[in-house]
């Protein structure tokens, strides 16, 4: 027979005692069944709930009294749903100062409109177990809804979620409009509801409250922000590179005017805000340059490459400066002598830090007479200690070769290009050692729908990853694992971004940031390196404001973008949250 039942038997009041134990305590000391009883072992096989049906006697209460639209005078049927033992105690809070120690309260009235949570805590032998809560909503049936709200954070910067909260009386049912053309949203609570805007502006939002057939809206407008600094002082042009010191101030490198200019470097008050601190110009001796990448280093140096005329021809001008206006190496052009040059005007794309103190400059050389392109390599010292020739890079099926984009990946160049051919035109990757010299198997096709391969970026784990063009100019996103990969291990549209200028790896939080434009609006995205969607398409509906041409992650896990206005005249930059 179970010690339970035998229990039975015995005329002494047992021990409490939970089955683990029963069999020690009766050898160490003899017990028999009799001095024992068995308590629940596991409290998780416990169910602790409670039903809680509303009803009224209002005459205009109608036929969907519920928790949520309770007519006063309310009642509210309890029934404790809870597993049937005798350790178990309760203890009930009706919210408006009435309490219940009862196991079944029966029933609890609300004469006055409010929303009450009605408490049920359920205790073990003592000690508390679960709470269960549940909200009656009580209304007047006859009385005009009384809508009202609060915003929470008005004024944050996009992207950012807004809290609103309820306030509203007299009231059963809430729609809600967020002014920004998303869906509305209905709920039967006072619960604060949240929204995430995702571009800057005035939004007009509505509440619109319900009590029986009648309703009453109240809208409210919200302000979301966006930090946009717009620099027009000396026809300040466009933003060619941002970044971040370990200060967190901001520096911004570009060149005044619409066709080159004087070298500046922009550079904001520490600790990440957008006020400017300085603006150092650096003017050439030469002439105007036209900017077209920035190097940050470590020691809070920044390389400038660009382009500016030498002798009638474009040729490459290399300058590098400290972050407190400092300069290093002046603006310098680095001169081509080769009769392969004679013709040729040279577009600078990217500027790279490699192996060593040697610095790569990515782009393209075109005879101004005969149109024949090749993709240019410029390797040289970070200090200007020598000016070797460049490498014109050519495909040997034919063609003109234009270089886009490159990245040092795994002690290789490896450069983003297209190539012409008649009416034909097929995206190819080049590869080079770090002296510039081809290497083996080299250009390669990765697919023939990719008319243009034209930015790279390489993750630490070594992985590639290219935006390239398809027909329409839709612009797509691969990964390959290795600079001698063929075939993308994944693949996808970039939609609605239509203009890539940039790719940036990410290494706080191991994703990619992609830098351009959706329509005629700067836009972004983050691409998790599994090519899976962190931060979708992401566009601010800036009129004037119409590429992004770089960005970077910042130390407060946002990030900063730079570009120029539709006239590339005025400099902006933007910091997302």
């Amino acid at each position: 027979m179970p010690p339970e039942h035998l229990c039975q038997k015995c005329t002494t009041k047992p021990i409490n005692m939970k089955p683990p134990y029963i069999l020690f305590l009766s050898v160490l000391f003899g017990l028999t069944a009799c001095d024992l009883e068995v308590i629940p072992d596991d409290a998780s096989v416990l169910t602790i709930d409670f039903e809680a049906t509303a009803t009224s006697n209002h005459p205009n209460a109608g036929a969907d009294v519920s928790l949520a639209n309770c007519p006063f005078t309310c009642r509210v049927v309890l029934d404790n749903t809870s597993t049937s033992n005798d350790n178990l105690t309760f203890r009930w809070n009706f919210d408006d100062g009435a309490t219940s120690a009862d196991r079944e309260p029966g029933e609890h009235s609300y004469a006055t409109v409010g929303s009450y949570d009605i408490t049920m805590e359920a205790f073990l032998n003592g000690v508390l177990e679960e709470t269960v809560t549940k909200t009656v909503n009580v209304v007047d049936p006859v009385a005009d809804p009384i809508p009202g709200f609060e915003i929470i954070n008005d004024g944050c910067f996009a992207p950012c979620t807004v809290t609103f909260q309820n306030s509203s009386t007299n009231a059963s049912e809430y729609l809600w409009n967020f002014g920004d053309n998303s869906a509305e949203q209905t709920t039967t609570s006072l619960a604060d509801v949240v929204h995430t805007y995702d571009k800057p502006g005035d939004y007009t939002v509505t509440l619109t409250a319900f009590n029986g057939d009648k309703d009453a809206s109240i809208p409210k407008t919200l302000t979301i922000n966006i930090h946009v600094f717009e620099v027009e002082q000396n026809n300040r042009g466009a933003g060619k590179a941002i970044f971040q010191a370990p200060d967190g101030s901001y520096a911004i490198v570009g060149n005044s005017g619409l066709a080159g200019g004087t070298i500046y470097l922009l550079r904001t008050v520490s600790g990440g805000s957008q006020n400017i601190a300085n603006v150092f110009t650096f003017p050439a001796s030469f002439g105007n340059v036209l900017v077209s990448d920035a190097h940050f280093f470590s020691n809070q140096t920044v390389a400038v490459i660009g382009t500016a005329r030498e002798n009638g021809k474009n040729r490459v001008v290399y300058g590098r400066f400290g972050l407190d206006g400092t300069v290093i190496n002046p603006p310098t052009i680095l001169s081509e002598f080769g009769s392969a040059y004679t013709n040729r005007n040279i577009v600078i794309r990217r500027l790279l830090a490699i192996a060593g103190e040697k610095m790569a400059a990515i782009g393209y050389a075109v005879d101004e007479f005969t149109g024949a392109t090749s993709a240019y390599l410029k390797i040289f010292d970070k200090n200007l200690n020598n000016n070797p020739a460049g490498v014109l890079l050519d495909d040997p099926a034919g063609g003109l070769v234009t270089a886009f984009d490159a990245v040092y990946n795994n002690n290789q160049l490896v450069i983003a290009a297209s190539v012409t051919n008649g009416s034909n035109q097929v995206g190819k990757l080049f590869v080079t050692n770090d002296f510039g010299v081809p290497a083996g198997g080299f250009p390669k096709v990765i697919d023939p729908s990719f008319l243009q391969i034209v930015a790279i970026e390489a993750a630490p784990t070594g992985n590639l990853f290219c935006a390239a063009t398809t027909a329409g100019f839709n612009y797509h996103l691969f990964r390959l694992t290795n600079n001698n990969d063929n075939t993308p291990d994944w693949q996808q549209p970039l939609a609605p971004i239509n203009a890539t200028e940039a790719l940036v790896w990410d290494h706080d939080f191991g994703a990619l940031l992609v830098v351009g434009a959706a329509g005629n609006d700067a836009a972004y995205t983050h691409i998790l390196e599994t090519g899976s969607t962190h931060i979708p398409v992401r566009n601010y509906g800036l009129a004037a404001f119409n590429n992004f041409n770089h960005g970077v992650p910042t130390l407060d896990g946002g990030f900063v973008f730079c570009g120029a206005a539709g006239d590339n005249a005025t400099l902006y930059f933007v910091k997302t949250d």
